[in-house]
């Protein structure tokens, strides 16, 4: 007997049932390519070159002085350039990260010519105002809105039903489901799952031009997709998602112990089903600083996959790449946030069960102790009572904090931050990918 679960969701809270599988149908200037979608600006799209270095802020482009003190309203005007993500683009940086990090530097030093306390006071208040710092609730808001409204966009501007946004979402624990992100954070394990055409060629040009659009009216003062590579939505059709899950599901596990450790689909009593899962949450909670021990599963299943050495979409021959990067949407789409969307999935009990990359199971259980967030929490009292500089200061080290220009991570503010570098998930990609 095989078990299949149908993944429906509405608004933020999953529902997993699971059926016997017989078949029934239940209820700036530049456009750039990168990678395997386009970056665009929809004034001038002309198409230059592969890659994408940060465009040039120039201030003189915008009726200001390319030196010399600024006012509050200047500062505002150039800022509202960097609604754009492109100005603060991370793409090239593994070719040419010096010349990249200069373009960024220079784009936002028009911030260290605010002089007059008068100018500076201005613009804090616009940033306040904008963004809703320092209230983190009000962020943390405006960050989901501003995924879900560009996500909305991107699908009425390109109109297709093959574009229909079927589920859209994130993992729900990040700073933002937490109600502590700053401005310009990103949206951890965000996805979009779209209808699709029905064949592979369709869906991965469907899944490009989506992107695309995605990037272009996502407002990156808020919602920054330049802090690293991870930080851009995945992007599947419901079909891509389904095959690739089931690719998943075809793999056997010599692992007898891993077999009995995560039996989900022989001879299950249907009653039994969350019983096992949350045995799975109470056995994950048990490696919450080992994400590699917490999950032999899905390391076991990636080394059934080929490497192919970039993260291109392929469903009838799957890479290692595509069942890693599948298995952290599976589990945000079991664990975490929906914020749009209403259909079902049909994806094999085994893998979707088993999933744990995130640990997002054992996280909803566990009192939030990152010590970033902990700190933050004081800041909507403390924020008001500094001075304008000061205050200044940290908004410089927000906007920078959006890209990989975070020098000020390491110096005054670096309590509020992730230092450099710090990545928990380091050691379970090389498991998952070795």
């Amino acid at each position: 007997m095989k078990i299949d679960c149908i993944i429906g969701q509405k608004v933020s809270t999953p529902v997993v049932s699971c059926r016997v599988n017989c078949g029934e149908n239940l209820s700036s200037n530049n456009k750039l390519q990168v990678g395997t979608f386009e970056k665009q600006s929809p004034k001038n799209k002309r198409q230059i070159s592969f890659g994408n270095r940060p465009w040039e802020l120039k201030p003189q482009n915008f009726g200001v002085s390319r030196t010399g003190n600024i006012t509050g309203s200047e500062a505002i005007r150039l800022y509202t350039q960097l609604k754009s993500g492109n100005y603060l683009d991370i793409g090239d940086d593994s070719f040419d990260f010096y010349n990249c990090n200069r373009i960024r530097e220079e784009n936002l030093s028009f911030l260290d010519r605010l002089n007059y306390s008068s100018d500076k006071r201005e613009f804090v208040r616009f940033y306040e105002d904008f963004t809703g710092f320092p209230n983190l609730k009000v962020v943390s808001r405006n960050i989901r809105n501003t995924f879900l409204g560009a996500v909305e966009q991107a699908q009425r501007d390109l109109y297709f039903d093959r574009y229909n946004v079927v589920l859209a979402g994130y993992d729900g624990l990040c700073s933002v489901g937490r109600g502590k992100a700053f401005p310009g954070s990103d949206l951890d394990k965000a996805y979009v799952i779209l209808q699709g055409t029905g064949y592979p060629q369709g869906d991965i040009e469907a899944v490009d031009k989506f992107k695309g659009k995605l990037w272009e009216y996502t407002d990156q003062r808020l919602l920054s997709y330049n802090h690293d590579e991870a930080a851009f939505p995945q992007v599947y059709t419901k079909e891509q998602i389904e095959t690739l899950v089931k690719a998943v599901d075809e793999k056997d596990i010599p692992n007898r112990k891993l077999q009995a450790d995560y039996q989900f689909v022989s001879d299950v009593d249907f009653s039994q089903q969350k019983i096992l899962r949350d045995e799975l949450g109470r056995d994950a909670a048990k490696y919450m600083d080992d994400y590699v021990a917490a999950n032999p599963f899905w390391v076991e299943y990636c080394q059934k996959f080929p490497k192919a050495g970039n993260d291109i979409v392929r469903v009838t021959n799957p890479s290692r790449e595509n069942i890693k990067n599948v298995g952290f949407v599976l589990e945000a789409i079991r664990e975490g946030s929906v914020l749009k969307g209403f259909n079902s999935l049909v994806l094999p009990a085994r893998p979707y069960e088993s999933v744990n990359l995130s640990q997002l199971a054992a996280l909803k259980t566990h009192t939030d102790k990152k010590p970033k967030r902990v700190v933050r929490d004081a800041l909507a009292y403390e924020f008001p009572r500094w001075d304008v500089d000061k205050q200044l200061r940290f908004i410089k080290a927000l906007i920078k904090s959006a890209c990989a220009n975070n020098r000020e991570f390491t110096t005054e503010f670096s309590q509020y931050f992730s230092k450099p570098g710090q990545d928990m998930f380091a050691p379970l990609i090389r498991a998952l990918m070795r």
